[in-house]
């Protein structure tokens, strides 16, 4: 039974979840010439966002176990405004995210957070892997994405898919 639960929480990390915290972080404002290309804004915007401190995204799988398996298994993924990601619950997963990849999940959570994009999302089901998405914005205020099944949904998988090749073996 311990080596189902191991595989099983192992398959949960794959596919992620987020939990709440609150960090300080070193908020930095600034200003960018108007001849910039775009190329040296999104560099310049990415360096800016890795000066920051604490965690920019949690996402919290819950295996949901048969009543008479026992308790629910919770695992945290955590992706640092460093660009740092790991697995806070088993260490499972250590890396730094490509700076495509942390582009990706930053606009992700932005575009979530602004839209509401989540709100009205549900899937129905009774058991499996539920995830918990938490952004963190760059003053550290913690910004509920979505918290369910995601079974059905191709945005919310492929985010947490972003974190499949940093698994150790």
């Amino acid at each position: 039974m311990k080596k189902f639960i191991a595989l099983v929480l192992a398959v949960s990390v794959l596919f992620g979840t987020a939990a709440c915290g609150k960090a300080d972080r070193n908020a930095r404002g600034g200003s960018r010439e108007s001849g910039e290309s775009s190329e040296t804004k999104t560099e310049s915007k990415l360096e800016e966002l890795q000066e920051l401190e604490g965690p920019m995204l949690e996402i919290t799988s819950t295996i949901r176990l048969p009543v008479e398996e026992g308790t629910d298994i919770d695992n945290t993924l955590v992706l640092e405004y460093s660009g740092h990601a790991y697995e806070e619950d088993t260490g499972w997963l250590e890396g730094n995210l490509t700076d495509e990849e942390y582009l990706t999940v930053y606009n992700f959570c932005i575009e979530s957070v602004e839209n509401n994009t989540f709100a009205d999302y549900y899937e129905d089901a009774c058991d499996g892997v539920t995830y918990r998405f938490v952004f963190y914005d760059e003053n550290g205020d913690a910004h509920l994405i979505y918290d369910g099944y995601i079974y059905e949904n191709a945005e919310l998988n492929s985010i947490i898919n972003i974190f499949g090749n940093y698994y150790v073996d």
